[in-house]
């Protein structure tokens, strides 16, 4: 479990101070220790808590460990699923209709200006309709697709072209692997983006060299 992992690394922990993040760091996750484990996460949680822990000590916001704020406010997009209905029947979603209601109404509610299709669970024409239709009921507004590297080459290339004309913010993880979304880009004139592929330091540096990926994510549930 996460718990017995984190325990396991007590050893490592015990006796140095919330402020020494690259001692731990080093105890953790340097290059050797982590080379037939992945420690990030859990370095990751640990790292959170101490921040937590120095800016609790010294009276200070985290964000001012790491030079200040830059703003206030950070724009969020509206993330949309495909969707079950609920036990009295309501909620579903899983028409074009029926998702242009659900992000409307998120709009409405929230604010949202940009909004994220999840997608990998339809035939890949049913969600481009669909994704077309969240364009067409939300003019000027930004967009992402994101099917979760589900689709084949084919489907892919045939849904980029689908929506080069759209506001689209970047086309996320459409296939699987650097080879792959290098090919993809060969055809499809929308930045690519991935949170999948591209996930340790090694990976960005082949990354580079393939030109495979245009933007690369930070996904806060990862790291």
């Amino acid at each position: 479990s996460a718990e017995a992992q984190i325990k396991a690394l007590e050893k490592y922990l015990v006796g140095t101070s919330p402020f020494d993040l690259e001692r731990q760091r080093f105890a953790i996750a340097n290059p050797t220790a982590s080379l037939y484990n992945n420690r990030t996460q859990m370095l990751a949680a640990i790292e959170f808590a101490c921040i937590d822990i120095m800016g609790k000590a010294l009276g200070v916001p985290a964000h001012q460990l790491f030079g200040g704020k830059l703003r206030d406010a950070v724009p969020f997009a509206s993330y949309l699923f495909f969707r079950y209905p609920d036990a009295e029947g309501r909620h579903e979603v899983r028409t074009a209709e029926q998702l242009v209601a659900h992000a409307v109404e998120l709009k409405r509610t929230h604010g949202f200006t940009s909004h994220k299709l999840k997608g990998g669970v339809f035939a890949p024409r049913h969600e481009l309709a669909c994704y077309q239709a969240l364009a067409a009921a939300l003019p000027g507004e930004r967009l992402r697709y994101d099917p979760n590297c589900a689709l084949s080459l084919g489907d892919a290339i045939e849904f980029g072209r689908g929506i080069e004309g759209l506001n689209n913010d970047y086309y996320e993880d459409p296939v699987w692997g650097m080879p792959q979304l290098a090919r993809l880009r060969e055809f499809v004139r929308i930045p690519t983006a991935t949170n999948t592929v591209v996930i340790n330091f090694e990976q960005l540096a082949a990354n580079v060299a393939q030109r495979a990926v245009d933007v690369i994510l930070l996904d806060t549930t990862f790291w």
